[in-house]
């Protein structure tokens, strides 16, 4: 009672130092408010293209061991051909293991998209040499078993303890930029499909008939040939990234970096799903949830590929809940 006493003394204080008039518009803001201030926030996650942007301009805010910014713009349009063709050799090994090739007509159409990616690839080679150094061009072994197995002499390519004596440091630190901003890239794309498959799988179990549901389930097929793809890409940058980090530490500042993770099967779920499992253990009980926990069969945790799109300094189930039902209901995700 002593404490409630001397926190109301402390607060009428404030509102008089504050003033009647600053007092009243606090109080008119308060009630007109939906409590959305309190909820996490959606977070604009680097892109591929924004990071690129950055390093071709003067104030992009990378230091001198990026290299000069007329070298570093170079270096960093180079490199990000150079993703450029790594996603083609992805899209096509993508094709060619999923893709089941039972005619001639399938089997040429494959060969003649190699052709083509063969034909990429030599022009790309021709061009290394334009921001990449002669002992890293020259070191670079290229006996693959064909061009969507070629390495393409990117600095990740190359040991990391190799980078100095080939004259890549800088190099390397641009395209780790860019990976970052492949893999958050890649990231969207995943959440964009899930959130694709949910509404599929929602208009099937809506829209109940045999022509409906087999046309939904084709869909649905599609959709998660695509999820395995973007996964590829993912784990493509990710595995780079690696490469490029070596066993340094990522400073905290680094939030984007520090976001990354090796992504699992199991890491990309539906929202839905996720909602409906939240949805049962709330008619549960929270007494019953608990002890399902403590034997390893409790509620679902919220994927962090989702999570990552979130402002939360702490983890909140009921802050993230808020935040899931805020993107069903503006329609960004279905």
């Amino acid at each position: 009672m002593n404490i409630w006493r001397m926190k109301k003394k402390a607060l009428t204080g404030l509102e008089e130092a504050l003033g009647s008039e600053v007092l009243q518009q606090l109080r008119i803001k308060s009630a007109l408010t939906d409590g959305s201030q309190f909820r996490p926030k959606m977070m604009e996650q680097p892109s591929r293209a924004s990071i690129l942007k950055l390093l071709q301009i003067e104030e992009g805010g990378f230091g001198p061991e990026y290299g000069a910014a007329s070298t570093r713009a170079n270096v960093g349009v180079g490199i990000n051909r150079g993703l450029e063709m790594e996603l083609r050799q992805i899209h096509f090994k993508h094709q060619r293991d999923m893709q089941a090739v039972t005619t001639d007509v399938q089997w040429n159409k494959l060969e003649d998209i190699r052709r083509k990616l063969s034909q990429a690839i030599d022009s790309w080679f021709k061009r290394l040499g334009d921001f990449m150094p002669a002992d890293a061009v020259n070191g670079l072994s290229l006996m693959q078993s064909g061009p969507e197995e070629t390495k393409l002499g990117l600095p990740s390519d190359f040991p990391r303890c190799d980078h100095a004596k080939l004259g890549i440091l800088s190099h390397a630190l641009i395209e780790r930029e860019l990976r970052i901003g492949q893999a958050h890239d890649a990231l969207k794309k995943l959440r964009t499909l899930l959130g694709l498959k949910s509404f599929l799988v929602r208009r099937k179990r809506q829209n109940v008939g045999y022509t409906v549901t087999t046309r939904a389930e084709s869909e649905i097929q599609k959709v998660d040939v695509h999820v395995k793809r973007w996964q590829k890409v993912y784990r493509r940058a990710w595995e780079a990234v690696e490469v490029l980090r070596g066993d340094g530490r990522i400073p905290q500042e680094y939030r984007a970096w520090l976001e990354l993770r090796p992504l699992t099967n199991g890491d990309c779920i539906m929202l839905s799903d996720w909602m409906s499992d939240q949805a049962y253990w709330k008619k549960v009980g929270e007494k019953e949830a608990a002890e399902a926990t403590m034997r390893g069969k409790g509620p679902k945790k919220l994927s962090w590929i989702w999570k990552i799109e979130l402002d939360l300094t702490v983890e909140s189930g009921q802050g993230i809940e808020d935040a899931v039902e805020g993107w069903t209901n503006e329609g960004n995700f279905t």
